[in-house]
């Protein structure tokens, strides 16, 4: 199972081979494949191992919030309830599950 610790739209290629082996996925090409296809193969898993119903936290600094996710979207993204009162769309991979 993942271990769902990095952000994959800024982790670097060694991070993203780490996530994928840790989910069991292929990861020999790591060195040689292209990086958005690395990138696309960990929101898949990141994307597989969010819930609708989890609790999640995503943002940064004063727009950093909790929520909870309440439907599950295309294309590797979640719609969210914020604490804060607001439902946004998030992408899965940038949220990290509580």
């Amino acid at each position: 199972m993942s271990k769902y610790t990095i952000n994959v739209e800024t982790a670097t290629r060694e991070q993203l081979a780490d996530e994928l082996g840790a989910a069991g996925e292929y990861t020999e090409d790591w060195e040689t494949a292209d990086i958005n296809d690395l990138r696309s193969r960990a929101r898949m898993i990141v994307a597989m191992l969010v819930r609708t119903g989890d609790r999640v936290s995503g943002g940064i600094g004063e727009d950093q919030d909790t929520g909870r996710v309440i439907e599950l979207l295309d294309d590797g993204m979640v719609l969210v309830a914020w604490d804060s009162g607001i439902r946004t769309p998030a992408v899965a991979a940038d949220l990290t599950r509580e």
